[in-house]
């Protein structure tokens, strides 16, 4: 087939999606809805198809995408398109090459370089170089990507926020950091079978329990360790308290918004105003999990009736998507009575495969890493940490600079040596 017919084969299915998604009666109705939210009225045929295309690869209705929707009800449609088209990668990319037909990109999350072909002429792509970074959505069909859509483009100076973001992203959906590179999913799985034999090595089991406020002092013996391929050179022993009580409450600081989730990380979990139980686990196959209220659900579990937010730590394991399922299967084989108070709590009958099916579903079938792990393995965390630290000296020295500013060159050095200002820090 050549690149003419295929490129007609993917404009024919395009259009049939356009066409469902505007005379189905469930989704007109929704995108109809969908476009007063976003104050559109009458737009022109190719703004609308714009919309059209951030609807169909990104809206959802009872839990189906727009693409499953349309697959169900043409289940004669071509399987490689709609294939093609579920398992589009959306997401920020820089520029390296502009070709004749196309771009040669880079993925900042995923580290994987793309040569893409582009569904339209480069020659409504002027003003964009090589170098900048833009939000683009591609697919691949018969071993060829394409370009579906450039929804924005960035200058130079706007890495630093597309990377806060992408951190961000990285702790909510782990995985989408690897999807589409094996490559980086083996450094991923490397780092996080590493991790958790050092952790081993260093606390002689494979979890413990401590207050918030020594959690990153663990972590940080953890990663100097795993770094330097040494053990801990300080006593962590004294690092490892439990609380004086277990209780559980909400802690606002586990809100990852990404404007401010760098900021929280570095301050650590000592950094948070309530004080409470945090559990560091680590799974060969996963890595390590830092895990709020880990000996308050394990006391809920043992039987203890008194331990105060019983009802809502037990939600928050469940509920919580970011909790992996062989946490739940921890509990589940150290509590002979793990569905008994579970359903006790929940005024359910769960057995366990529909507590699974209920609220982890999403680790059956997929290979979900920790946060932590995937985050040491990705560029995007080096380099914006290594922002922020360039930010710090920076502001370190201005301050440095504008302490010493209303001193004479005869006057004594305010560093406190004795020496006059011009024979002390004057040029340093």
């Amino acid at each position: 087939m050549s690149i003419i017919e295929k490129f007609n084969d993917i404009s024919t299915f395009m259009g049939l999606l356009f066409e469902f998604a505007q005379t189905d009666e469930l989704i007109k109705e929704d995108l109809e809805e969908h476009l007063k939210t976003l104050n559109v009225n009458n737009p022109s045929q190719n703004v609308m198809e714009g919309l059209l295309v951030k609807y169909i690869f990104e809206r959802q209705i009872d839990g189906k995408s727009i693409i499953t929707l349309y697959e169900e009800k043409n289940p004669n449609t071509q399987i490689d398109f709609v294939n093609a088209f579920k398992n589009n990668i959306s997401g920020y990319f820089e520029i390296k090459k502009l070709h004749k037909n196309g771009f040669l990109l880079y993925n900042l999350l995923n580290e994987k370089e793309y040569d893409v072909i582009s569904l339209v002429k480069m020659t409504n792509y002027r003003g964009i170089y090589a170098g900048l970074y833009v939000n683009a959505r591609i697919f691949k069909l018969d071993e060829t990507y394409y370009m579906l859509e450039i929804s924005d483009v960035y200058e130079k100076s706007a890495k630093e926020n597309i990377l806060r973001y992408l951190v961000a992203k990285t702790i909510q959906e782990p995985e989408s950091a690897y999807y589409d590179n094996p490559q980086k999913e083996n450094d991923v799985k490397e780092h996080a079978k590493s991790t958790s034999c050092i952790f081993n090595k260093i606390f002689g089991k494979n979890e413990i329990i401590t207050k918030n406020e020594y959690a990153d002092d663990i972590l940080n013996i953890l990663n100097e360790c795993y770094e330097n391929n040494l053990g801990p050179e300080t006593e962590i022993s004294k690092y490892i308290q439990e609380p004086d009580e277990y209780k559980y409450f909400k802690v606002s600081e586990f809100q990852n918004d990404y404007n401010n989730f760098l900021e929280n990380s570095l301050g650590g979990f000592s950094s948070h105003q309530n004080h409470y139980d945090v559990g560091i686990i680590a799974n060969d196959n996963y890595g390590i999990y830092v895990m709020p209220f880990w000996g308050t659900i394990n006391k809920i579990y043992s039987g203890e009736k008194t331990i105060e937010g019983a009802l809502e730590c037990i939600k928050y394991y469940l509920e919580n998507d970011k909790i992996p399922l062989f946490i739940i299967e921890i509990l589940k084989n150290r509590y002979t009575n793990f569905l008994e108070i579970t359903n006790s709590y929940l005024n359910t009958q769960y057995s366990f495969e529909e507590i699974v099916n209920t609220y982890k579903k999403m680790y059956i079938t997929n290979n979900i890493y920790s946060p932590t792990s995937v985050l040491y393995s990705s560029k995007i965390f080096t380099d914006t940490l290594n922002t922020i630290n360039v930010k710090i000296e920076n502001s370190q020295e201005l301050t440095a600079t504008n302490k010493y500013k209303d001193i004479g060159r005869n006057d004594l050095c305010p560093c406190g040596s004795g020496k006059k200002y011009k024979n002390c820090c004057y040029n340093k």
